[in-house]
């Protein structure tokens, strides 16, 4: 079995990449190929029995030569922060589309396309009651808009191709940099949290999606599906980061903040993103996801057609992606 993966140095995809180097070893009849963008951090990818192609989602011969001999991709490749909009659908959805073009093109026959999408294109659940699939999307922000789209065209344009979607809740666990800042707050024993609310949201930890990916790769059943992969249990932001803080050896201290300093400090990273062109992960699109109550999905539908269920409790996630951060002078 032959798997292309792209995003492969990021966060998901390195770890997709790892375990199937690991079932290689095990199985011998497994091989991997990546897309990996120049200039990209290739620290998670040094192994030689690694097929690595440079390029990027906008570079279709790349793609071509990627998709020609695969019988799975597994697309993690994406945008989680922008400068602008427009760079949110330019790779999420063009660069969805221009993949799905080369599979068209040079390997009509794949056996499953795998497409990590996102619980934000579904967008919130309107109360504490855990979205299903069958509700329809609400995306708030751009991001999750440019992730519907991006479903979409798979599910429009490329019937053909069998393909799974999973929508991961939010994902925690080492190499992550998005949650790194919370981790570094908390650390220090401060555990903040908006005014406006208790918020609550589904969680998965990154060993787990990276199982219900793999297995949703080879089930026959899963093909023309959507799934949302989450823990069972919802979580409150402020247990979140108090158990971190806990874990870290601190008393959490709680620190509640104003909805307006929230929107200020969006505003000024936004303003330092643009002189320094660099995107960072608070903006005012996040700010519309932080806003919501109720970031709630089930994943009950997936445990039903693949038999799969997290490993992994919130404490033992915590406490290893803590000690993985720390083992890595990233605290």
């Amino acid at each position: 079995m032959k798997y292309f993966v792209t995003g492969a140095s990021g966060f998901i995809g390195s770890w997709v990449v790892r375990r199937l180097l690991d079932q290689a070893g095990m199985e011998g009849t497994t091989e991997v190929c990546c897309l990996v963008r120049p200039g990209s951090n290739r620290r998670w990818l040094r192994d030689p029995r690694l097929e690595i192609r440079m390029g990027s989602l906008e570079d279709s011969a790349a793609l071509v030569r990627g998709v020609e001999d695969a019988d799975c991709v597994i697309h993690a490749a994406g945008a989680i922060k922008a400068l602008r909009a427009d760079d949110y659908f330019r790779t999420n959805v063009a660069g969805t589309v221009n993949l799905l073009e080369a599979i068209a093109t040079a390997n009509p026959r794949l056996r499953r396309l795998v497409l990590i999408s996102s619980q934000a294109a579904a967008g919130p659940a309107p109360s504490a009651e855990p979205l299903t699939e069958t509700a329809p999307p609400a995306p708030v922000s751009d991001y999750g808009r440019s992730k519907l789209l991006a479903e979409q065209a798979v599910r429009r344009h490329y019937a053909g191709i069998p393909w799974t979607i999973l929508r991961p809740a939010v994902v925690y666990g080492p190499r992550d940099t998005a949650l790194l800042p919370l981790f570094r707050l908390a650390a220090c024993g401060i555990a903040p949290s908006l005014l406006r609310g208790t918020r609550q949201f589904s969680a998965v930890w990154i060993d787990d999606l990276v199982s219900a990916i793999l297995a949703a790769a080879e089930a026959p059943r899963c093909a023309g599906e959507t799934f949302f992969v989450s823990a069972e249990e919802p979580v409150n932001t402020a247990e979140f980061c108090a158990g971190i803080a806990r874990l870290a050896g601190r008393k959490p201290l709680p620190l509640p903040l104003p909805h307006g300093i929230i929107r200020i400090a969006a505003a000024a990273t936004g303003l330092a993103a643009r002189i320094g062109g660099r995107p960072q992960m608070l903006s005012r699109d996040k700010i519309r996801e932080l806003s919501q109550l109720y970031w709630l999905a089930s994943s009950t539908r997936l445990t039903e057609c693949l038999e799969w269920a997290p490993q992994t409790d919130l404490d033992s996630g915590l406490r290893a992606t803590l000690e993985w951060y720390r083992a890595e002078g990233w605290l």
